[in-house]
């Protein structure tokens, strides 16, 4: 069942790409035809609740969450129907990824998600030549025990109101 789909339209200008919320990445073809057709193409393992969700595209690579695995998946989908693997980023087992989203023009991925990511925000990079990812190192609060920045503070400027909890992220240009 496809509880959710984000698609891609690929290059050839006739093949989409979705993912769904259960981790399986399907290729969808002749969509302009008479006999349109969706292909399962790839998938990581799930389990209840799956937390696979937003991917992002640069170039040929396709990033996917798999919160089953604690990781981000990097496939080189220049052959649609035959995705291959090409980088993953695991992170720690307390933490699930779920939403990512790619700086335009740029190499840096933002990633959010559930359990001890529920009030982080952590920043990958990406080299868009080889789909390698790794964690940025940099992006981190001063003095933090964990890498990215924490929204889990109590106090904020405008009051005591509790943790915030990021959950879609997006890079916008001034």
């Amino acid at each position: 069942e496809l509880y959710r789909i984000v698609g891609e339209l690929r290059a050839d200008g006739r093949t989409v790409l979705v993912n769904t919320f259960t981790c399986g990445l399907y290729r969808l073809r002749d969509l302009d035809g008479d006999t349109p057709s969706a292909e399962w193409v790839y998938s990581t393992p799930w389990k209840e609740p799956p937390y696979c969700a937003v991917p992002v595209v640069a170039g040929h690579f396709w990033l996917q969450t798999s919160g089953p695995e604690h990781a981000v998946v990097s496939l080189d989908v220049s052959d649609p129907g035959h995705p291959r693997e090409v980088s993953r980023l695991t992170l720690a087992p307390d933490e699930v990824p779920h939403w990512i989203a790619l700086e335009p023009n740029g190499d840096r991925v933002v990633i959010t998600g559930y359990q001890q990511l529920e009030s982080r925000v952590l920043v990958a990079r990406l080299d868009r030549a080889s789909g390698r990812l790794r964690l940025d190192t940099t992006f981190t609060s001063p003095g933090a025990a964990r890498l990215g920045v924490d929204f889990g503070r109590e106090r904020w400027p405008h009051g005591a109101t509790g943790a915030a909890i990021p959950h879609g992220a997006v890079f916008s240009r001034p």
